[in-house]
């Protein structure tokens, strides 16, 4: 199909309405990550990139692959187009039911898969740390049978923030993770000023993990009540229902494309696993990625996968086109810059957030390649969140599952010609050519079927948003390399600058050479900041 003109016009509102609760979810998410990044410090403090450090690191990962088919991932993409599409056209009640009957299956799938992790959690732990001596493949045997039933929790806590997202209602679902990394910190800080031996901290982190994830859900039942919805269990487990039908048939293909991914992960880490401390790198750096994904990619995703379901219940298809420019419009003026500030600031910033207790220097530059690698697949990774929903809103399940396979192929095919010259390096640029895989698959389907973005801008925003973004980031590391050279970089106070200075004036800097580009989506970034300085004043 030929790309067809969008009007503009009336179309400022609804961008307008997409920022300000992407923003929202935003800046909860921006707490939920830097208590992420909190909680790891402790994590790499405590344990450091040593034995029990990558133990832990694994054991952790593994449920972490198989929450992405029974939380956030394939149940999320499946349940809440399906939830929404029943609470616009049957009601709230109906929508509940389907809600309890999903919930119900859940339990029963999702416990059976946390049975069978523990059992044969030996077989698992061997193929992720496939260069793991006898002793570490023990500990984290051990770690994994005591975090398995996470995966359960955080299923639940999945479906909860489902029915909240439909019911646009995102503060609770947003902040949920905050709590999890809370009391995590607060079991990590304890086990931190206690002096525990590495074994039994890391024991102890892995009882924190199953504590943040049920304070999650306690988080979230609280607004749910508020909505009418009862947490109920029914089993149909037959599919009785067309709706728990439809989310069992949506929730296939997309189980598979994250299996494709998971696959990434068992490859990655296999190769990993036969350098010590290449688990510990790849964690931290991932993770510190996670916070320019959640704040904008999963913030984004979420307005909109609600927005492209109801578009589609409504037969509104360039309604659906419209809602997606404006995703991806918004995801590349927030994600370049930060792609270019986390390739020129990835040294510093892991030197201030990571070195400490056990996490030494070399694992600062050894991270901070890792980092720079994953920065360069960062627009995809969030890019994705927008594209996928878009094909699940419209029953299309298969080509997110394609995508996925092709960025699978990708990344095999990546890790095994990067790995023997790059190292742990190469296996973070390879997961960052599987994003671009991935994402170029979804944009180029969708616009064979439906018709590209053109005539809403997508193109030029994302072109002069990223030069904007190179300009940034040359002055941003001129910038940090002057203030390292004046001040040293000994003392946590020496680090702090070098990085906020930076990303304070790196961050004023881009805002103007928006501006100076004609960027409309300038004026909604000084929009927002406008509104926080004067809430901020009120109180």
């Amino acid at each position: 199909m030929d790309d067809l003109p969008i009007p503009q016009g009336p179309r400022h509102g609804g961008r307008a309405r997409l920022a300000r609760g992407a923003g929202l979810i935003g800046a909860l998410t921006m707490i939920s990550r830097v208590s992420g990044l909190v909680r790891e410090q402790l994590v790499t403090a405590l344990l450091g990139a040593t034995f029990w450090g990558d133990a832990y690191a694994t054991a952790y990962r593994i449920p972490n692959l198989l929450r992405d088919l029974f939380g956030e991932g394939a149940l999320s993409s499946a349940f809440v187009p399906v939830f929404a599409t029943a609470l616009a056209k049957e009601g709230r009640p109906r929508a509940h039911e389907v809600a309890h009957r999903t919930l119900g299956n859940l339990l029963v799938v999702v416990g059976l898969v946390v049975a069978l992790g523990i059992v044969f959690a030996p077989e698992i732990v061997a193929v992720l740390g496939q260069g793991f001596p006898p002793q570490k493949a023990v500990a984290a045997t051990g770690l994994t049978r005591l975090m398995m039933p996470f995966l359960l929790v955080v299923s639940v806590s999945a479906l909860a923030m489902g029915v909240l997202n439909a019911e646009a209602l995102y503060g609770a679902p947003a902040s949920a993770s905050t709590i999890f990394n809370l009391i995590a910190i607060v079991i990590g800080a304890v086990l931190y000023l206690l002096h525990f031996e590495l074994g039994p901290a890391a024991t102890g982190w892995a009882i924190g993990v199953l504590l943040g994830g049920l304070g999650g859900i306690a988080l979230q039942l609280p607004p749910l009540w508020r909505t009418g919805f009862r947490p109920r269990v029914q089993l149909d487990l037959r599919l009785r229902d067309p709706h728990v039908r439809q989310i069992a048939r949506l929730m296939v293909p997309a189980v598979l494309g994250v299996a494709a991914t998971n696959v990434n992960v068992a490859v990655s880490s296999s190769l990993a696993s036969h350098v010590e401390g290449a688990q510990v790198w790849l964690n931290s750096a991932f993770r510190l990625l996670h916070l320019p994904i959640g704040v904008f990619g999963v913030a984004i995703g979420t307005i909109s996968a609600t927005q492209l379901a109801r578009r589609v219940a409504e037969g509104d298809h360039l309604g659906l086109r419209r809602e997606l420019a404006d995703g991806v419009r918004l995801l590349s003026v927030f994600t370049l810059p930060a792609t270019a500030g986390l390739i020129a600031l990835a040294e510093p910033t892991i030197r201030l957030i990571y070195q400490h207790g056990l996490f030494s220097a070399p694992s600062t530059r050894a991270t901070a390649g890792a980092l720079a690698c994953y920065a360069v697949g960062l627009w995809a990774y969030a890019s994705i969140k927008v594209f996928a929903p878009a094909f699940y809103a419209l029953g299309e399940t298969r080509v997110p599952m394609l995508a996925s396979l092709g960025s699978m192929a990708a990344n095999v095919t990546a890790c095994v010609l990067l790995y023997p010259h790059l190292g742990h390096r190469g296996l973070a640029l390879a997961a960052s050519l599987a994003a671009i895989t991935n994402v170029a698959v979804l944009a180029l389907v969708f616009r064979r079927r439906h018709g590209g973005l053109g005539g809403h801008g997508v193109g030029s925003t994302s072109a002069r948003a990223g030069l904007a973004a190179l300009l940034m980031g040359i002055g941003v590391w001129g910038l940090q390399d002057s203030l390292v050279a004046a001040l040293g970089e000994q003392h946590t106070w020496q680090r702090l600058i070098a990085v906020l200075v930076p990303i304070a004036a790196g961050g004023g800097l881009y805002v103007a050479l928006l501006r100076l580009l004609r960027v409309e989506e300038a004026s909604a970034i000084l929009g927002l900041l406008g509104r926080l300085r004067r809430k901020l004043l009120r109180r």
